[in-house]
């Protein structure tokens, strides 16, 4: 059933029931629908049809859950996945790639040793950077850890001189003395777990691997699930290598956790961007 409106009557709300197509309305009129598809049509008075809902659109959803091709120009922004996807109006095509970040804000986190170092979230992720010190002086931004378990996954980009001993990477510690469980990456391309006495003190070693990086986002997590201190890493922010685990208690128990630099070098500072911080 369709019904003629020309009236100045204010109207606040029609229903459209599910219909084929109808017929060209008469000269003059023009009729609104819904099609079986689910879709709102509009049919003016010389037949032509026109589909509401085809400006382009962005969604988000996992990559399982991409939507099914149909409109030039509609985005894709998968939350697991690597591309930036692109509909041609008859299939996807694949952009990139893509990292699904978790802005970190500055302002959550507080400074452990800081002396003359900096951070700055002025072009979007936090750049923090040390000044030079030729001794182990670890430049800390802290904040109290999550409830057991829980997992960080942070995406960092290392900014440092191939010179001793610069590194930068995520952290555990121990507020009421200043231990520290230090996963950084070191100028030698190594990853390290270290233990360190405090944030100005060097420890032991923990763990020491070498992943194939040069450059670029390295993505590092740590966690604890209230049994162990777990470290992992990534080069695609999707598939983790545990490296490290041991038990929460070894050599202290983490109450906070940040993100830190270290230039150990008289010259040469050392820095980092911290592009994603996710708690989970």
């Amino acid at each position: 059933m369709s019904k003629n409106i020309s009236t100045d009557a204010e109207i606040s709300s029609i229903f459209l029931k599910e219909a084929a197509a109808p017929d060209t309305p008469a000269s003059g009129y023009g009729q609104l629908y819904e099609k079986t598809d689910g879709k709102i049509y509009f049919k003016n008075d010389a037949g032509t049809e026109t589909r509401l809902d085809e400006g382009d659109s962005t969604t988000t959803d996992t990559e399982a859950n991409k939507p099914a091709a149909g409109n030039n120009g509609n985005l894709f922004l998968p939350s697991n996945g690597f591309y930036v996807w692109r509909d041609t109006g008859a299939a996807w095509s694949a952009w990139g790639p893509l990292f699904p970040f978790t802005a970190p804000v500055l302002g959550d986190f507080a400074w452990v040793n800081q002396d003359a170092a900096t951070a700055v979230a002025t072009n979007g992720g936090i750049y923090l950077q040390s000044d030079t010190d030729s001794s182990t002086e670890f430049r800390v931004l802290k904040k109290a850890a999550p409830a057991t378990p829980y997992t960080i996954t942070a995406a960092i980009i290392p900014n440092m001189t191939d010179v001793n001993y610069n590194s930068c990477g995520l952290c555990w510690r121990q507020s009421s003395d200043g231990k520290m469980v230090v996963a950084h990456c070191v100028i030698s391309k190594h990853i390290y777990v270290d233990k360190e006495t405090d944030a100005e003190n060097a420890g032991a070693n923990y763990a020491d691997i070498i992943p194939y990086f040069a450059g670029g986002i390295i993505w590092l997590r740590i966690a604890d699930n209230g049994t162990n201190r777990i470290v992992s890493f990534s080069l695609n922010g999707v598939n983790f290598i545990q490296i490290h685990s041991v038990g929460r208690t070894d050599f202290m128990t983490a109450d906070e956790v940040g993100f830190c630099v270290n230039s150990q070098n008289a010259t040469y500072a050392a820095g980092m961007t911290l592009l994603s911080w996710k708690e989970e």
